[in-house]
């Protein structure tokens, strides 16, 4: 019977070529925006997912009179690694923040986003060299590395194995200062530790009061802990042991109380940061959801407005025996096969040029619609919209009498439609709303690109790696800049 009822959708659908392609048409718009709001959002939601101890991490920070920080004490993370064995590792990271790091190999590269972590920090973030053990022997006390697209640059190519480290100049060739480099990053998936240039060593001076930095501090605690005693705890030993000392003693952080931040919250909510990429994510999700929502409701409305033209066929099948369910069915049938091509021809059409979206992405989103998650949302955006599209139809056009339907037809009864008149005005609503939003973004970026800066763009030269060029003089000076 069902593939009877099959047949009979597809062979209606062929011969009203000029509205089945219409509704592909339209239908394919809107998954080709539900596909791609769904690419970002699951791109912005995966950080360090693929990690398999998510769960477990946490980012530990101070919070005083409703101010949040995420810098913490460098003597903090071994502090809690002696004393609560709830932990497994603690580890932390400084950012390097005094512009670019400069590197002089076969080319001169200046690193823009380098940071230093421990050995801690790198077990918990899953950090490995691409090629071979972090650690190549016991006396070996960095594992400095680079990402492959940076070793490129700096190394001849039968020196990218990395078979022994090589030390190259750094920062200015004036002061003669190395960075001995023992391999690369091997790739992984998106993490909060994706820099170009990761210092892996261990902190000097860190029990020391006069140390001068603050570092992130990342903690994996084991399976089931409590964290809610653990941050107790934690709290407990700052206070006894991290309060006292210079540096925090004079601050305001020296009453505050440690909190714990899990990993999932870093990326899109942290309580040091804002969350408005946690928001964005929820607008393209809503308005993905909109678009679908305006693509069935315009397919149940080109339905409706068909209705007349299938009145006779639809009398006849239920003077000769068909039963209200035989109709709904079919008319169901009809519009899953409309709505499943058309979501075949928008995820092949992303799957083909998904990668031209990089450059407003930042990211190839053509990896992101290969994966099962994608391949469920989707499956599910078409089952609702084959649900939202066909149910009012069907149900109308299966519910009037065979006699009504050979006299007058369904005109008269349509028009009175409550239902369909809604539909109607929640198209010309939210096109409304879209169209008035597109032209108030338009309005804001034209202001933007043409508003009074307060200075000429074209006069201001920026000078990157200044360093480079310094004498190494205690007068010293940048002459050679200067010259060049």
């Amino acid at each position: 019977m069902t593939k009877n009822d099959f047949k009979l959708a597809w062979r209606k659908l062929l011969k009203n070529k000029g509205f089945t392609l219409l509704n592909i048409i339209g239908l394919t718009l809107g998954f080709t925006g539900f596909i791609l709001s769904y690419q970002y959002i699951n791109r912005e939601t995966s950080y360090d997912k693929w990690n398999p101890h998510y769960k477990d991490i946490y980012q530990i920070g101070l919070e005083a009179e409703g101010a949040f920080t995420d810098e913490t004490s460098p003597s903090l993370a071994p502090l809690l690694k002696q004393n609560l064995p709830d932990i497994v590792y603690a580890g932390r990271k400084i950012v390097y923040n005094y512009g670019s790091y400069p590197l002089f190999g076969e080319k001169t590269v200046l690193i823009k986003n380098a940071a230093l972590i421990d050995s801690s920090a790198a077990r918990i973030f899953q950090i490995e060299n691409a090629t071979g053990p972090l650690y190549k022997n016991k006396d070996q006390k960095d594992a400095t590395m680079v990402k492959s697209h940076i070793a490129e640059q700096l190394f001849k190519k039968e020196d990218l194995n990395f078979d022994n480290p090589h030390s190259i100049p750094a920062l200015s060739l004036q002061i003669g200062m190395k960075e001995t480099i023992y391999g690369t990053i091997k790739k992984q998936g998106l993490s909060m530790i994706d820099y170009d240039l990761l210092f892996i060593r261990e902190p000097q001076d860190l029990f020391a009061n006069n140390n001068p930095f603050l570092y992130q501090t990342y903690i994996q605690v084991r399976p089931g802990t409590d964290i809610t005693k653990l941050t107790n705890r934690i709290n407990a030993l700052y206070q006894k042991e991290i309060a006292p000392k210079d540096k925090i003693r004079s601050s305001s952080y020296a009453k505050g109380r440690i909190y714990l931040d899990p990993l999932s919250n870093l990326h899109l909510r942290p309580k040091t940061g804002s969350n408005t990429a946690y928001i964005i994510t929820w607008i393209i999700g809503i308005l993905s959801v909109l678009i679908l929502l305006l693509a069935s409701a315009n397919f149940a409305n080109m339905i409706m407005a068909q209705a007349d033209q299938r009145i006779k066929e639809l009398a006849l099948k239920k003077i000769l025996g068909s039963s209200r369910w035989a109709i709904v069915r079919q008319l169901v049938l009809e519009v899953f096969i409309l709505t499943f091509s058309a979501a075949i021809l928008s995820f092949v059409a992303l799957a083909l040029t998904g990668n031209i979206l990089q450059k407003w992405f930042n990211d190839d989103l053509k990896g992101y619609i290969l994966r099962s998650e994608t391949i469920v949302q989707l499956a599910i955006a078409v089952l609702l919209t084959t649900v939202l599209s066909a149910i009012y139809p069907a149900i109308v056009l299966s519910g009037f009498k065979s006699v009504n339907l050979l006299k007058g037809g369904l005109t008269s009864i349509l028009k009175k439609g409550t239902f369909r008149n809604a539909l109607l005005t929640f198209q010309i609503s939210m096109a409304i709303l879209f169209i008035s939003g597109m032209l108030v973004i338009r309005a804001q970026l034209n202001y933007m690109q043409q508003a009074d800066k307060g200075f000429e763009p074209a006069q201001v030269v920026n000078f990157k790696g200044v360093g480079m060029y310094y004498d190494n003089k205690i007068d010293g000076s940048y002459q050679q800049l200067k010259r060049r």
